[in-house]
């Protein structure tokens, strides 16, 4: 009779130890859901060819270059990757037909074809950086201090 009561006791014990440890495992993959269900993701890699066509194209939709740029005056100068292979650092010359950033067109100008240096840094094919002239920044539109 003991056996009896003993092996239902250890039955006991082992049902009860899978069940808290069935519902400690579902809390903690309940709580942490998103770790489990979100797909391993690659980092983006960004071709030369794909780095030079964002870079080209922003600097053309710049305030600066809309206002008043010369068409066919984007010319990229350098293109360098970095060793890891993560960032591209691109130099462009553009030309506008006034002086100064951004647009200008609540100010008297006077017609002077400018050239312009911008300096762009992309990571994962996004725009991290864009610096025109080393004192204007062409993502926020504002001079550099």
């Amino acid at each position: 009779m003991e056996s009896k009561y003993l092996r239902n006791a250890f039955i006991l014990i082992f049902l009860s130890i899978f069940i808290i440890s069935a519902i400690f495992i579902t809390v903690f993959i309940a709580s942490n859901r998103t770790m489990f269900l979100k797909p391993v993701s690659k980092p983006v890699v960004c071709t030369q060819e794909k780095a030079v066509n964002l870079g080209t194209q922003f600097i053309r939709n710049t305030s600066t270059f809309a206002f008043d740029g010369v068409e066919n005056s984007i010319k990229l100068i350098k293109a360098e990757q970095t060793e890891n292979g993560g960032v591209w650092n691109l130099s462009y010359t553009y030309r506008t037909k006034h002086p100064g950033h951004g647009d200008r067109s609540h100010q008297v100008l006077t017609e002077q074809i400018t050239e312009h240096y911008a300096q762009i840094t992309i990571r994962g094919c996004q725009i991290v950086s864009a610096i025109c002239d080393k004192n204007y920044n062409l993502l926020t539109n504002e001079q550099i201090k």
